[in-house]
């Protein structure tokens, strides 16, 4: 097409050319039948792009890694005059899914497209077209437009969660002990302490629904009470700008910060989730299941930008000392000593979870931390070892 579009220009300007210099009609009407063609090229493109219509949907707006969700792709001409040939790119998650649709609608027919699209990282994901490409039946006028830059065209917006794991912590004596020489000792004993007032959810006892609250913002709201025997722990995930495989790696440690929350919730623990990054939003601590949906879109967007570990190792400290939990969880892509040696500064047991190879020689932590890596290892049977769950 390109070699015959450069022999069609190259023509028609010597016909322009001779003519100018000759005078000759037949050369002046080849010319203008060749801009005649030219100028009917243009319009049907144009024609082909403020008439067509289309409709795009997905099945979900909001998935988990691993699961599937169907993108609806509908192109209609209900025009009476046929469109271009046309070619439009379809943008997804996984790059295999991506694909080019070679599209020819004749008048008052439509073109639908059912796409089965896999999901194998967390994150936001713009979904549908993006490019489309129009080209007459002579290739003399192709036109090439990105669809994202039109303010009436908006493509569909996807979250994907974190892959949530089927990870049962063990009913150990933690809990109680936890309820006796922890922080949580501070509670009032036998009884529950008011923590915050959530969404009310079903199942949810009645009597705890706040109503005078519920009535200022139209929606019910329910108490949320702090379980005095429940472990407090805190769950920091280190931020830093990862170095190889970033995607892969953010999964699965915001996978591991999944299990390790939902495990934790299951058994009414309460449960801080926090970053390093302090420009990142705030969630506030966890008591139960109903507080988990909004801590699982925050892992879903976490975004690993960091460059100065130093902050990083301030910002768990400052957190841990504000309110001094039971046990911490620290999780990142590569060993940092400035947050190991943070964690040697706070008087309660932690783990030091690893998803990149773990240099013994380089790695030292304080005897209280557990360092280890679940650099390729199945993250399940992983947590299960470090922390003795049940194997479902």
């Amino acid at each position: 097409m390109k070699v015959f579009r450069v022999f069609y220009y190259t023509l028609m300007f010597a016909a322009w050319f001779y003519g100018q210099y000759s005078g000759s009609r037949i050369a002046f009407l080849l010319f203008l039948i060749q801009l005649f063609v030219l100028l009917t090229a243009l319009c049907l493109n144009l024609w082909t792009i403020f008439s067509f219509a289309y409709v795009q949907t997905l099945s979900s707006t909001e998935a988990q890694k691993g699961q599937t969700v169907t993108l609806h792709l509908g192109i209609y001409n209900d025009k009476p005059f046929p469109f271009t040939h046309m070619k439009v790119h379809i943008e997804a998650p996984a790059p295999e899914d991506c694909r080019d649709l070679i599209i020819n609608l004749a008048p008052q027919k439509n073109a639908t497209f059912d796409f089965n699209l896999s999901l194998p990282y967390r994150g936001e994901f713009m979904i549908g077209m993006t490019r489309l490409d129009i080209q007459d039946l002579f290739g003399l006028f192709p036109m090439h437009i990105d669809m994202r830059w039109l303010s009436y065209y908006h493509q569909q917006r996807l979250l994907v969660y974190p892959q949530l794991l089927d990870f049962t912590l063990p009913p150990s004596a933690q809990r109680s002990s936890a309820g006796q020489s922890g922080p949580a000792a501070l509670f009032t004993s036998g009884q529950d302490e008011f923590s915050h007032l959530r969404p009310w959810v079903a199942g949810d006892n009645a009597s705890r629904i706040h109503w005078k609250a519920s009535i200022k913002t139209r929606s019910l709201s329910t108490r949320q009470y702090q379980d005095p025997t429940g472990e407090n722990c805190l769950i920091f995930i280190d931020t830093q700008t990862i170095q190889e495989n970033s995607i892969v790696t953010a999964d699965r440690m915001t996978e591991c910060a999944t299990a390790l929350l939902h495990a934790h919730l299951v058994q009414k623990d309460c449960a801080r989730l926090c970053c390093g990054d302090a420009l990142y939003l705030e969630v506030k601590a966890a008591f139960s299941l109903a507080d988990f949906p909004v801590r699982h879109q925050w892992l879903a967007l976490l975004p690993f930008r960091m460059k100065n570990a130093e902050e990083g190792a301030q910002r768990l400290l400052q957190l841990a000392t504000l309110d001094l939990p039971d046990h911490i969880y620290l999780i990142g892509s590569r060993f940092s000593p400035e947050l190991a040696q943070a964690l040697a500064q706070l008087p309660v047991s932690a783990h030091y979870w690893l998803a990149d190879p773990l240099d013994e020689q380089r790695a030292f932590v304080a005897d209280p931390v557990q360092l280890a890596s679940f650099h390729e290892k199945n993250l399940l049977f992983f947590l299960q070892r470090q922390l003795g769950g049940d194997e479902q």
